[in-house]
């Protein structure tokens, strides 16, 4: 927030960036007395995948706000001891911000603290009393005027109820991964003026999936090759990505034919009604590091009612391309439809 950032960063922190703007100006009024501490959110949720950058968000928003920073994190508590002497690092922690407020208190990994309703065996005990304790710190800096509590994590679903209910951390702002063009933009941004004008499609495309940081790791590594070996920048960043591994031809009948009649499936059941575009994914080549990706992926504008028809268009276009696989070729592939497709469909048709 406080550097210039580039326009994928932009977009990926949109909604982070105009939190952050918001309670900027709230604490400077609140510091000029025109607000009372009761207008200032006080608590934030902030979760993404890892490698989009939150740590260095919590930074940028201290600076930003012009507040004092103060990271914890349950290991980095737990490293001091027992429990007692865990409780006793935690409650440091938010002495120290309200110490020095106004100030963030960002709590990295706050999914590891858990959920009490699934906590069970001989560790059950103990995960309570570490939940316990960090929600009566929560309550206890909700008192302090100047204190905003930041909690940072990848699976916001494992948090206990708890800790995001109205008046702790209740708000919820999210990062995800770059999307295409995000992902050229942090990588042009990355480069520092190098490779201007150069096609980064190939590259941008074979890195769906990867974050911010990763990105960055990407163009570090591609440069360092590029250095030694006194070769073009470009080819050694393509150098530094997963190998990819040609399909073979069978496979690629195989995966023909099941996306061409899982299309077929829907658009003939729809007989004449309006059909979603579909989008077709490059299956020619699979990364060396995972499974390929082979699907058709269909679009439907606006909110849609879940009526039976609908449950049976979806129902029709999984069952066809596994009935093409059958006919076809004469069994079907394994996982095909998969938990994704007719055991995920048909769980969830109206009865």
């Amino acid at each position: 927030m406080s550097r210039s950032a580039s326009s994928g960063e932009k977009k990926l922190y949109a909604a982070p960036v105009a939190w952050g703007s918001e309670l900027a100006t709230d604490l400077a009024d609140w510091k000029a007395g025109k607000i009372d501490w009761a207008d200032v959110d006080r608590g934030v949720l902030l979760s993404g995948p890892r490698g989009t950058g939150k740590t260095t968000f919590a930074g940028a928003l201290a600076r930003t706000c012009k507040a004092h920073l103060v990271l914890g994190s349950l290991g980095r508590w737990q490293a001091r001891g027992h429990l007692g002497d865990m409780l006793k690092a935690m409650r440091a922690a938010f002495d120290e911000a309200n110490n020095n407020a106004p100030s963030i208190l960002f709590l990295d990994e706050i999914d590891a603290v858990g959920d009490r309703e699934k906590f069970s065996g001989h560790n059950a005990q103990y995960s309570t009393e570490v939940v316990a304790a960090l929600l009566e710190c929560i309550n206890g800096a909700e008192g302090r005027e100047g204190v905003v509590v930041v909690g940072a994590c990848n699976h916001p679903s494992r948090l206990d109820a708890a800790i995001v209910r109205a008046g702790r951390l209740d708000r919820h702002v999210r990062i995800s991964l770059p999307d295409l063009k995000g992902r050229e933009g942090i990588l042009r941004w990355h480069l520092q003026g190098l490779l201007v004008g150069a096609d980064l499609s190939s590259v941008v495309r074979r890195t769906e999936g990867w974050s911010g940081a990763a990105l960055e790791q990407l163009v570090r590594q591609g440069r360092r090759r590029a250095r030694r070996e006194r070769r073009s920048l470009l080819l050694e960043i393509a150098a530094e990505l997963p190998a990819l591994v040609s399909l073979p031809e069978k496979m690629r009948r195989r995966f023909a034919v099941h996306e061409a009649r899982a299309c077929g499936g829907l658009s003939c059941h729809r007989r004449g009604r309006d059909r979603p575009r579909v989008d077709h994914r490059d299956v020619r080549r699979l990364r060396r590091t995972g499974a390929g990706r082979r699907r058709s992926c269909f679009s439907e504008p606006g909110l849609r009612e879940r009526t039976p028809s609908q449950f049976l268009d979806r129902i029709a276009m999984v069952l066809g391309g596994l009935a093409a696989e059958e006919v076809l070729l004469g069994a079907k592939s394994a996982g095909g439809g998969g938990t994704r497709g007719s055991d995920c469909t048909t769980q969830r048709c109206p009865r």
